[in-house]
């Protein structure tokens, strides 16, 4: 079974870090607004505060990563990866960075790169719960569906609650995997939980949906997509899908 032709994948979020000596510095300062913003603005405070020289090593490597996280989330994957590079090199310690470049080459469909990032991130942090819901992403788009349960699954028993983006993710991941296996009723309970912990999750409703129309339920898919397409009015796919229920149940 397919994922791609009916459930929406999901990408885990970015481990974006606060400097080490951010409580020394002003709440205005750039170091917060680089950790805590986004978009240009981030892209600017993060700048100044590489360029301001106050900063070096891990705390360096920070503003780093914090501006990569910007870059990726305006669109711009090469400036990220160079900027996760950069901070590599500063401290070749520091996991988030590995976990975020990796995350950036997924995106660019460079998955063996994912997953040799996301295996240093655990070797340097074998309790990074998002590196292991990452390397489960990449594992499971090349196919592996086995091995990215496996990671989803660890990723949960270490400790979602502090994965970036969410504790709902791994479960939402895993669904995935498991749709993918054709494991319908295990899917639905990861979606479900995924649902639980996280409600507005657009793309966990819609490959609800998506899994109560592959078993037939489409009363249960029709709620689903319709929220959905309540939850995130931008995205064309969930009205299609609705279409095409109420065209099914019109037909019974």
């Amino acid at each position: 079974m397919q994922m791609s032709s009916s459930v929406k994948w999901l990408f885990s979020g970015l481990a974006v870090a606060a400097l080490a000596g951010l409580l020394m510095v002003p709440a205005a300062d750039d170091s917060d607004i680089c950790a805590k913003r986004s978009g240009d603005r981030a892209i600017a405070a993060c700048t100044r505060d590489i360029n301001s020289g106050r900063w070096h090593g891990r705390d360096l490597a920070i503003s780093y990563n914090n501006r990569g996280a910007a870059y990726y989330q305006e669109g711009d994957p090469d400036r990220a990866i160079a900027d996760y590079s950069e901070a590599i090199r500063l401290d070749p310690q520091y996991a988030p960075a590995y976990n975020n470049r990796g995350i950036t080459y997924r995106q660019k469909g460079d998955l063996d790169r994912d997953i040799a990032d996301q295996n240093e991130a655990i070797r340097l942090n074998p309790k990074f719960a998002s590196a292991y819901t990452n390397r489960g992403a990449a594992y499971n788009a090349k196919g592996a569906s086995d091995r990215a349960i496996e990671d989803y699954t660890e990723a949960i028993r270490l400790d979602p609650a502090t994965i970036a983006g969410g504790a709902a993710l791994p479960y939402a991941h895993r669904g995935n995997a498991y749709f993918d296996q054709g494991d319908l009723d295990r899917a639905l309970a990861d979606y479900s939980e995924a649902i639980r912990l996280d409600p507005k999750s657009a793309p966990a409703h819609f490959n609800r949906a998506a899994t109560w129309e592959a078993k037939h339920d489409l009363q249960k898919a029709l709620v689903d997509y319709d929220t959905a397409s309540k939850l995130d009015p931008q995205d064309p796919h969930a009205p299609e899908a609705i279409g095409r229920v109420k065209k099914a149940l019109s037909t019974k």
